[in-house]
C-alpha cells in the first residue's frame, strides 16, 4: 500500500510539472498567434485554481482590436470559431 501512495504521488508531481510546462507554452503560443489571426488584440489562458492545478479549469480572456471584451461568451459566432483556431494552432506549434 505504501508502495502504491508513493508511486500516486510520483505521478502526481511529475503530472503537474509538465503540465505546469505544457500549459505555459501554449499561452505563450496563443498570446503570439491570436493578434496574428485577429489582426491585432491581446489573448491570454489561465488556470481557474492555481493551487489544485490538476483539477483545474482553464479560461480564456481575450480582447479583440477595438473591443473592451474580457471573456470568449462576449464574443461573435464568427470571433468564437477564430479563438478557437488560435488556440489549436497554438496547440500544434507546440
Amino acid at each position: 500500500l505504501s508502495d502504491l501512495e508513493s508511486t500516486i504521488n510520483k505521478l502526481n508531481r511529475a503530472s503537474r510539472a509538465r503540465f505546469r510546462e505544457t500549459f505555459d507554452l501554449v499561452d505563450e503560443k496563443f498570446r503570439t498567434v491570436f493578434p496574428r489571426l485577429f489582426r491585432g488584440g491581446e489573448a491570454r489562458l489561465v488556470l481557474t485554481d492555481e493551487a489544485n492545478i490538476l483539477e483545474s479549469g482553464v479560461e480564456i480572456f481575450v480582447r479583440p482590436p477595438g473591443k473592451k471584451l474580457d471573456t470568449v461568451t462576449l464574443l461573435s459566432g464568427g470571433e468564437k470559431a477564430l479563438v478557437a483556431v488560435s488556440l489549436i494552432f497554438a496547440l500544434f506549434l507546440i
